[in-house]
């Protein structure tokens, strides 16, 4: 039997509303947030909340995780209530044997849904809402969200990964491409920092800082992982065996107006060539579990702005065939062809040879399992995961034939901006 209570917040914003559940929740066991942040773009209407998860798996390699996809059966739906929404959420992690599992899933039974269209807070679940949860929350909506404990940090550094590095490392990617054996290759720097305090502050500020359509907060029992990524890996309907996915590749930095950030996007060769591999790439892989003749591009080109940057974007899907299961989809097309680069088994080689860190979660995948027994995923990247008192950041680009070393690097740090800005 399903509970629901339907809640509605005078004088407060949707974000700030949000926040304050999240203040609410944030001591509860295995807190998971996935935050829409209001942002009217795929995925953005609505975020997710839950804790005190009934079931977690932790998976150590891809064929685990296929294995753990295959077997989920269709379970009640809640959306008569709330529409699509989580089931399990979780991670797929881009290395295997990090210091995380591979993947990780957390099953919610109850869910708490902030629809920033309507302003309003939905509780959904198998019990009612704890009484608890319901005094903080009460007591959270008078006082300001962002005036909770404050992070602190030790000298952020970054190491080895200096753009001397990353520029011999751009450079070898370079003599790589030139002999044929590899096309492109995203290639990624690290940053770390030593952490203390609250990182609910620091994923708060990031927020703040960076406005997109998929946000995550995880607790896990290895690490935290706080993601403002605005790029959707899947997107897979089991009704309507819909499945699709909206690579970003091309980069420019925020100018005065979207109309000329367009135009130096869309006449710069590079930024055309990197685009025009990924999103074969993602056809291919789609291509893979489609009903013959379905994958289709649209939207093709188009430019997304958010915070320091904006990038071009297309949409590629397909109908898949009816046989196809929920592993079989993940493992047709992970890791993500725009974090790795094409060929894409040979770009993967190219990454673990010579970036000098292992990625953990960052350019995997981030989302939930619906009822239904379909998925959403977001690309993690824009991805902090923290570790004890050790926080790591990276960002990367893509590097074709016409990349140029310094303007490369300078692409990381435009990218990580964001985040630095947020320290």
């Amino acid at each position: 039997m399903t509970s629901s209570i339907t809640m509605h917040f005078e004088g407060q914003t949707s974000m700030d509303l949000e926040e304050s559940l999240a203040r609410a929740l944030f001591q509860e066991p295995g807190f998971a947030w996935l935050d829409g942040s209001g942002e009217h773009l795929p995925g953005g209407r609505r975020s997710y909340l839950a804790t005190r998860p009934s079931e977690t798996v932790t998976l150590q390699d891809q064929r685990g995780l296929e294995t753990f996809l295959n077997a989920l059966n269709r379970e009640h739906s809640i959306s008569d209530v709330v529409g699509r929404a989580p089931r399990w959420i979780g991670y797929v992690a881009f290395d295997v044997g990090y210091r995380n599992p591979f993947a990780y899933f957390a099953r919610y039974p109850n869910l708490w849904v902030v629809d920033h269209e309507t302003a309003e807070l939905f509780f959904v679940g198998e019990e009612p809402p704890p009484a608890a949860i319901l005094e903080r929350l009460s007591a959270a909506k008078s006082t300001s969200p962002r005036n909770g404990p404050r992070a602190s940090f030790g000298s952020l550094s970054i190491e080895v990964n200096t753009r001397e590095d990353h520029i011999e490392r751009i450079g070898h990617v370079l003599r790589e491409i030139e002999k044929g054996n590899v096309y492109q290759v995203n290639l990624a720097r690290r940053w770390k920092t030593e952490f203390r305090g609250d990182p609910l502050s620091l994923y708060l500020r990031m927020r703040k800082e960076s406005p997109v359509p998929n946000g995550a907060f995880l607790r896990t029992p290895e690490l935290d992982i706080l993601s403002r990524s605005m790029e959707t890996f899947l997107d897979w309907n089991q009704d309507s065996r819909t499945l699709s996915s909206r690579p970003i590749k091309g980069t420019v930095s925020r100018q005065e107006s979207l109309q000329k950030e367009a135009q130096a996007l869309l006449l710069d060769p590079k930024e055309h060539a990197e685009h025009t591999m990924i999103v074969d790439l993602m056809r291919n892989d789609l291509g893979r579990v489609a009903v013959p003749g379905s994958v289709a591009v649209r939207d093709a080109w188009a430019v997304e702005p958010y915070s320091n940057l904006s990038h071009l974007v297309s949409t590629v899907s397909c109908e898949t065939r009816g046989e196809i299961r929920l592993g079989e989809v993940l493992n047709a097309t992970f890791p993500p062809g725009s974090v790795t680069g094409a060929p894409k088994l040979a770009a993967v080689a190219q990454i673990r040879a010579i970036e000098p860190y292992p990625r953990g979660v960052y350019t995997g995948a981030i989302g939930f399992i619906d009822h239904q027994g379909g998925l959403l995923l977001s690309v993690a990247i824009r991805t902090a995961q923290l570790y004890g008192q050790s926080l790591l950041y990276h960002a990367g680009g893509g590097i074709v034939a016409d990349s140029r070393p310094e303007s490369e690097t300078n692409e990381t740090e435009l990218k990580a901006r964001a985040f630095l800005n947020s320290l």
